[in-house]
């Protein structure tokens, strides 16, 4: 039987941790928190059960994630456990908080991302949480024929969305918020793995999710969550994330690997070959201007990995729904320049055989001089809340870009 704890004061993030702590020496186990107000009181509650016989547990650990949408890498690192994400009375101030446990007898495995909490389903034709013509962030209508088996047959009556289209009694699929700079296509490719107890079983990634502020690590199928013997927010189920750039023998690299240059890492290679496919879907004009902008940069200390060209429009009005509903931040089809083909995104790679850990995705100075050296060749930035993102400095506006562009640029070179 659940148990309420009231938490009132002003708390430093350590207060709260002591006093969430000192809950469960009283043989009880915290399993979420949450910031109330009630008559002008600023408080915070957490819920918790009796502990079973005989159990112990890893003491609890806090961490503030930044602001904005939060990724994978933000909520938890390898082998922790998340029990839950608020955003938590800290000082007075609303702050977002995640709670977690580390598991002292994780081993990692190499080439994955390896965390733990709790899940819920989603997908199919009765998910009344998702809205009849909302799509997936990772598969566009046109790419159902290469995943039938994930779709049902024709799409649901009243319906014109492929997330209520999902097989999700017939198909293993997931959802996750997947690590920053892990193509689309590198997903498409590969497959996650899901264990509870001695069950595991591999999962086609499909979607961005779930929204960080559920607690729980990922949305998983019908079948997946049957076949393991889990239900909503009641099991801790372990999800395997295979990583861009980790392990060489992954199938999915290999796939989009190319010959590496003489004198460079193996995995240097492989950022090398993301951002040549990346260029290769540009307008030939803006392209040539980009390999011009990247030569420069790693002639002034900067080392970009362009992780992101042109988009579908497809794509992009996928992300822009995301959005609206608190994922990335995404603009409608008609005003992205990626569209068009005539836009980057970039991040500094500080140690190519770091794996996400490597890239410097919050360095404002790098991003500062990427955009200064871009100035030269014909390349704007935007401004300092999306600076990674470069655009084609002809065009004012997105107003001004050609029509005939829109939607139709080169295809990826690798793919």
């Amino acid at each position: 039987m659940a148990k309420t704890f009231d938490l009132k004061g002003e708390f430093t993030l350590q207060k709260l941790l002591d006093e969430l702590r000192s809950i469960e020496q009283n043989q009880f186990e915290v399993l979420q928190f949450e910031a109330l107000e009630f008559e002008g009181t600023k408080f915070n509650q957490a819920t918790a059960k009796l502990r079973e016989a005989n159990a112990t547990l890893e003491p609890l650990q806090i961490r503030e994630l930044p602001e904005g949408p939060a990724t994978i890498d933000d909520i938890a690192n390898d082998g922790e456990t998340i029990v839950d994400y608020a955003d938590i009375f800290v000082e007075g101030e609303l702050k977002p908080l995640v709670l977690y446990r580390k598991d002292p007898a994780f081993v990692p495995t190499a080439g994955f991302k390896t965390i733990s909490g709790a899940i819920s389903t989603f997908g199919g034709p009765r998910d009344s949480g998702v809205r009849p013509n909302e799509g997936l962030a990772l598969i566009m209508p046109s790419m159902v024929g290469q995943f039938q088996e994930f779709f049902l047959a024709v799409q649901p009556p009243g319906t014109t969305g492929l997330a209520r289209r999902l097989n999700n009694l017939g198909s293993r699929y997931i959802a996750c918020r997947w690590v920053p700079e892990t193509p689309y296509d590198f997903l498409r490719k590969t497959k996650v793995l899901v264990s509870f107890g001695s069950k595991e079983f591999e999962a086609q990634p499909v979607d961005w999710g779930p929204n960080a502020k559920t607690g729980r690590i990922a949305d998983l199928s019908d079948k997946l969550a049957a076949d393991l013997g889990v239900e909503t927010d009641k099991q801790v189920v372990t999800v395997k994330i295979p990583l861009f750039g980790g392990k060489p023998n992954l199938a999915a690299v290999a796939a989009m690997a190319v010959p590496v240059p003489a004198g460079t890492s193996e995995a240097q290679g492989r950022y090398d070959a993301r951002s040549t496919a990346n260029i290769s879907t540009l307008q030939n004009d803006f392209g040539a201007k980009v390999t011009q902008w990247l030569t420069k940069c790693r002639k002034r200390g900067l080392n970009p990995l362009i992780h992101f060209g042109s988009r579908t429009v497809a794509e992009q009005e996928t992300l822009f729904e995301k959005f609206q509903l608190g994922g990335p931040k995404a603009v409608m089809p008609q005003r992205s320049y990626h569209c068009y083909g005539r836009a980057i995104d970039w991040v500094n790679i500080r140690d190519a055989n770091a794996g996400e850990k490597g890239l410097a995705w919050n360095d404002d100075e790098a991003y500062a001089n990427g955009t200064n050296i871009g100035a030269a060749f014909g390349l704007a930035g935007i401004g300092a809340s999306d600076n990674d993102h470069l655009q084609d400095a002809n065009f004012a506006s997105a107003s001004d870009l050609p029509h005939t562009e829109f939607g139709n640029f080169p295809k990826p070179a690798l793919m």
